[in-house]
This record gives structure tokens, sequence and C-alpha cells, in this order.
């Protein structure tokens, strides 16, 4: 009996670092989001704005 409550708790040790690496990766993700939504326009215009010196050296 000791042997399956060894491993129960190495799954759960699995299970608990699993969601603090899914949760840490969540964090990442929002951090990313937030800073292209409040940049989105300066990155569009800086999109526009290297598309139009694409057109006019061509």
């Amino acid at each position: 009996m000791t042997e399956a409550k060894v491993v129960t708790a190495g799954v759960t040790r699995w299970k608990l670092m699993g969601l603090g690496a899914v949760g840490v990766t969540g964090m990442a993700a929002a951090a990313l989001a937030s800073l292209v939504t409040a940049y989105w326009t300066d990155i569009w215009r800086g999109a526009s704005r290297r598309v139009a010196i694409l057109d006019v050296e061509d």
C-alpha cells in the first residue's frame, strides 16, 4: 500500500507542476496580448508605413 501512496504523491506533484506551468504560460500570453492591444495603433501604422516604402522602391 505504501508504494501506491508514493506513486499517487508523485502524480499529484506532476499535476501541480503542470498546472503551475499552464498558469505561467497564461500570464505571459495575457501580458503579450495587453501589449499588442495597447500599442496596436503604433504597430499598424508601422506595418503600413513599411508596405508603403516597399511599394515606392519597386
